[in-house]
């Protein structure tokens, strides 16, 4: 709360919703490992085996969590029932935001590769435009469409967690956790995938099993866990991401993807174990200070650092320029720079600073 005004007689009161330092540590981390996944994809086409070929998948495992950490961020401040959200709001602000931000963006990575293939005609503007316009846009940009679905179901789930009892609310996660998590990565194996087709609906899809990283996120703010379960639940999922994909990867002898996902048990029990240990940390004022920045400009980054990826990648600076090892988290620090730099300047345009970052 901040009181405001000449005299105490005449004060005007503001409530403010106190800043989650611990969530902006979150999406700080959130955001280093979206660029780090992005970055360790240049690696993966190393003969399987090599140091590279270990070094990036080491590297793209470690950070998968990446997604699911915005999503448990999210939801742990949007589903608190403290914080005043109505509809409206909802609708006119969040969700208006991320529809603009969407098309804009995707208008632009589109005039982007246009101009980058000298290919900027007329009709080629027009079919680019006809794809945004059915969707058809830069792949890191699905994230969006999900947060605007989680977006509009926050009204109803934070009915129900304003009335669930905690038992009732683990619950609800064993649902989720067992239907959108668990289930579609078995539905391709054996003895599951010898059922019918219409088995498959039991299951969420990813879209859908966001929510249930909101509802994890709020859930883990409210009932933290011990320290020893967060740890245990980080190495045990960073263990089934690495160790299932390395296999199956040398097995099938092309990278095996399906561990990689948001939306399966490793990298669930990886962004549980790492959301469940910082979000009940204590940060000093500097820390705080650096993670605030960092947080407000995450947006940002995510949506401009594919673009500074492609820049790098045609300018021959990938990778392979040095060890795997040494050279992701170096292009990662790159990428960052230049990604917090164009934040900086949009930040200052009027419009875009309110829509686009």
């Amino acid at each position: 709360m901040t009181i405001r005004g000449k005299n105490t007689n005449t004060a005007e009161i503001e409530l403010r919703p106190r800043r989650e330092y611990a969530i902006d540590v979150l999406k700080a981390v959130a955001i280093v490992c979206v660029l780090t996944i992005h970055a360790s994809t240049g690696g993966y086409g190393s003969p399987i085996r090599s140091f590279d070929w270990w070094a990036s998948l080491f590297w793209g495992c470690l950070t998968r969590a990446a997604v699911p950490l915005f999503l448990m961020c999210s939801g742990a401040l949007l589903l608190d029932p403290h914080r005043r959200l109505s509809v409206k709001r909802l609708y006119t602000h969040n969700i208006w935001r991320l529809v603009v931000a969407l098309f804009c963006w995707a208008v632009f990575y589109k005039l982007y590769h246009l101009i980058e293939q000298d290919s900027l005609t007329w009709s080629r503007v027009l079919q680019a435009l006809r794809e945004v316009v059915l969707f058809n846009h830069e792949f890191h940009l699905y994230y969006i469409p999900m947060m605007i679905l989680v977006y509009i179901f926050i009204p109803v789930v934070r009915l129900v967690i304003e009335h669930a009892s905690k038992r009732q609310f683990q619950y609800l996660l064993l649902v989720w956790f067992l239907l959108g998590i668990v289930y579609p990565l078995l539905r391709h194996y054996w003895p599951l995938r010898l059922l019918p087709t219409s088995m498959s609906q039991f299951g969420l899809t990813m879209q859908y099993a966001a929510i249930g990283y909101a509802a994890a996120g709020y859930y883990l703010k409210k009932y933290p866990l011990p320290q020893r379960l967060c740890v245990l639940c980080a190495g045990l999922g960073f263990a089934i991401t690495y160790g299932m994909t390395t296999l199956l990867t040398i097995t099938h002898g092309e990278l095996y993807t399906q561990f990689l996902e948001g939306m399966t048990p490793g990298v669930c029990l990886l962004a549980i174990g790492i959301f469940g240990l910082l979000i009940q940390k204590k940060y000093g004022a500097k820390s705080c200070a650096i993670a605030a920045h960092v947080s407000k400009a995450s947006f940002c980054i995510y949506l401009v650092h594919v673009c500074f990826n492609c820049i790098f990648h045609n300018h021959g600076l990938t990778v392979s320029i040095l060890p795997c090892i040494v050279s992701i988290p170096l292009l990662v620090c790159l990428n960052f720079a230049l990604s917090y730099v164009v934040y900086l300047i949009l930040s200052h345009i009027p419009v875009v600073n309110r829509y686009l970052v």
